[in-house]
């Protein structure tokens, strides 16, 4: 793939190869237990400043992180995927694929 885009000012970037690097998934969900347990867990990642092993879903180890991002109270990270949670009504749940095969 050879492409030419013109950003103005003189500048000009050629487009040497593409990719898609993550995908997002956003649903709302009841999360039963989940949620209240990932709060209660989270609180001994906050305590040791790092993320802590939290759980095994269909075989991928989740991470808890220490901290939320944005809207999101809590984040678990494993290899092939992040998850996003929130207890918010008008925020839904979100599921970011990474590292994973898309072509």
């Amino acid at each position: 793939m050879h492409s030419a885009l013109y950003l103005g000012g003189g500048l000009d970037v050629r487009i040497l190869d593409a990719r898609i690097d993550s995908l997002y998934w956003s649903a709302s969900a009841s999360l039963g237990g989940w949620y209240t347990d990932a709060v209660a867990a989270q609180q001994a990642s906050v305590s040791a400043r790092t993320p802590l092993p939290w759980r095994v879903a269909n075989g991928h180890a989740l991470l808890l992180r220490p901290h939320g991002m944005g809207r999101y109270r809590v984040v678990a990270d494993a290899a092939e995927f992040q998850i996003r949670l929130t207890d918010s009504e008008h925020v839904p749940h979100r599921v970011r694929a990474v590292a994973i095969p898309l072509h």
